[in-house]
């Protein structure tokens, strides 16, 4: 995953889990549009933040890393 893809990334997770549920899907649809994979990626770490307790939680910026290895880098 590139930096540049991995920063929207990041932002996208900020402004979607601040949504109220019924929210997400419409922010999604238009956020990512038809790149699948960052929509997965998304949908993941949104799962992961909506189903972790409170300790959890502190270990999202490791997961948010450990996406941007699973794809070789660009360049």
């Amino acid at each position: 995953m590139t930096s540049g893809r991995y920063r929207r990334l990041e932002r996208l997770f900020d402004a979607a889990s601040g949504l109220p549920e019924e929210q997400v899907e419409t922010f999604l649809e238009r956020e990512c549009g038809d790149d699948s994979t960052l929509e997965q990626e998304l949908r993941s770490l949104l799962r992961f933040h909506r189903e972790a307790g409170p300790l959890d939680r502190d270990s999202l910026p490791v997961r948010l890393v450990a996406a941007s290895d699973t794809e070789p880098a660009s360049r």
